[in-house]
């Protein structure tokens, strides 16, 4: 092989890898669910917390576990992504699926609903130590501004409630198909796993077409 030829292979495949990796970056993650009763239902859902912006145009439903690593690294871009955006609507849908430490974080979080504070302890929770032990629980309600005391209070009074929360979203999660957190329902698009600040963007601005 000559030297030009050899120059002329390099270049294609430099081109061929630059657009490879174009393309996955450019690439609408997860798959359309446009038709799936579940996802217009989750989508439409008034009973979950949610932070939901004046003149909201998309929704976001996002179903995570706080000692999830991947829900943990997607958060951060997926707040960026929101505060950039400033008009999607997001369902938090508690999925824990990492043993008993899991589950008594979610219970924590709902519990915070009844103080106005679950987005805050959420957060706390999502970006504390992997490890939610009750020292961990305490310090996120603590740092969200929250009384523990009547947060245990909560728990206990309105265990009926939490513990129907928390059977609607797995019973939503085995409709979905879902296999692990984190997964989001965006528009009409299901996407599992974490995403990139860009990948939101993207998302965000498909639900909104037509």
């Amino acid at each position: 092989m000559s030297r030009k030829d050899l120059t002329w292979l390099i270049a294609v495949l430099a081109a061929a890898f630059a657009l490879g990796t174009w393309l996955r970056w450019s690439a609408l993650p997860g798959r359309d669910a446009r038709g799936n009763e579940t996802v217009a239902e989750v989508l439409a859902d008034r009973l979950a917390p949610a932070d939901t912006p004046a003149g909201a145009t998309a929704t976001m439903v996002v179903f995570t576990d706080y000692q999830c690593p991947a829900c943990r690294l997607s958060d951060r871009p997926m707040r960026a992504a929101l505060r950039a955006d400033g008009k999607v609507r997001i369902i938090y849908r508690d999925l824990p699926v990492f043993g008993p430490a899991s589950e008594s974080a979610a219970r924590l979080a709902l519990a915070a609903r009844y103080q106005g504070l679950y987005s805050k302890v959420h957060e706390q929770l999502m970006h504390g130590s992997i490890r939610i032990d009750e020292a961990a629980q305490r310090r996120a309600v603590a740092l969200a501004g929250g009384d523990w005391a009547r947060l245990q209070a909560d728990l206990a009074r309105h265990r009926p409630a939490i513990d129907a929360e928390l059977l609607r979203t797995r019973m939503d999660a085995v409709s979905l198909g879902i296999r692990g957190t984190p997964t989001y329902v965006i528009g009409h698009r299901l996407i599992e796993g974490a995403l990139s600040e860009r990948q939101f963007t993207k998302a965000f601005a498909a639900a909104r077409e037509k």
